[in-house]
């Protein structure tokens, strides 16, 4: 039975399960659980016809199981909103967020193209041919119209060449060489879109991982030109401050100046009173002289 399969990866993973039919199968989770772990659940739900993701950009794990498996990938154009996760999943059990999320991947998937796989129901039903509906199914999801699908799955040229009753004309291919050319081309265009689809997948994984970080190192460039910015400012502070410093220094050493001047002047006043004092001093003793000398000659 073909299935799509949702994956939810990271520390806990998590696969759901849905048939083409648009039955839930089931869902599953674990944590510390890598590739080998979800490779051997998802073939206990099935056979993959699609890989989905709730995510705009598929993980990695996404890309390398639709790879393994051959298969298309289903991702939204954009996250799917918890809002909507919750309306796709609301008539389903699961245990987790985890769980949620895959839930709402594959059911999204299914809704996407629900309306060729209920097309396909009916065409097959009117044709009698019910029971090819999951290999249609799985060939439409796969990237042929309904109409090559059902060719796709005509017998082969081995297989009906006991039916052929006329050689064909000499340098005509017959009608069965015809269709397994047909079936061929088919089959290369559909493994070329799925290829076409991973590698597309893969360069979106690349560019958001880019994206990131050509961010990230503009951030680091912002960062460092900040730390230079305020380097700068801590030196211009620096200088102002030390300029400060060096002016209230200077009038402290004015005053000591200042004072040392005082001083001096202070004792040059002071020695000049003493020389002053001293004539005084002089005189008077010359006077004495003078009138001991006047004395005398009086006498």
């Amino acid at each position: 039975m073909h299935v799509i399969i949702g994956v939810d990866p990271g520390t806990t993973l998590a696969i759901a399960a849905f048939g083409l039919d648009g039955k839930f199968v089931g869902a599953w989770s674990a944590r510390d659980a890598g590739k080998d772990a979800a490779v051997r659940r998802i073939n206990d739900f099935g056979t993959p016809a699609l890989i989905a993701t709730d995510v705009s950009i598929p993980p990695d794990l996404v890309v390398k199981l639709a790879s393994d498996y051959n298969v298309r990938i289903f991702s939204p154009p954009q996250n799917l909103p918890v809002k909507e996760k919750l309306e796709l999943a609301r008539k389903f059990d699961y245990e987790n967020e985890h769980e949620l999320d895959a839930i709402a991947a594959a059911r999204r998937a299914y809704r996407a193209y629900e309306n060729k796989l209920r097309l396909i129901d009916r065409v097959l039903a009117e044709k009698g041919e019910a029971q090819k509906a999951d290999a249609v199914k799985q060939l439409v999801i796969g990237g042929l119209s309904v109409h090559r699908a059902l060719l796709f799955l005509e017998p082969k040229p081995a297989q009906v060449q006991h039916a052929q009753t006329k050689p064909a004309p000499v340098g005509r291919p017959n009608q069965n060489e015809l269709s397994y050319e047909l079936q061929s081309a088919f089959k290369t265009i559909m493994e070329l879109r799925k290829a076409l689809e991973r590698l597309e997948a893969e360069r979106k994984s690349l560019a958001e991982r880019l994206a990131e970080h050509e961010k990230g190192m503009a951030a680091r460039m912002r960062e460092s030109a900040e730390i230079r910015r305020l380097q700068r400012r801590i030196y211009i502070l620096e200088e102002i401050l030390h300029k400060i410093r060096t002016r209230k220094k200077r009038p402290s050493e004015q005053q000591q100046k200042q004072k040392e001047q005082k001083k001096n002047l202070k004792q040059q006043a002071a020695n000049e009173k003493q020389f002053d004092e001293q004539p005084a001093e002089h005189e008077k003793q010359f006077d004495v002289e003078a009138l001991v000398s006047a004395y005398r000659q009086d006498r």
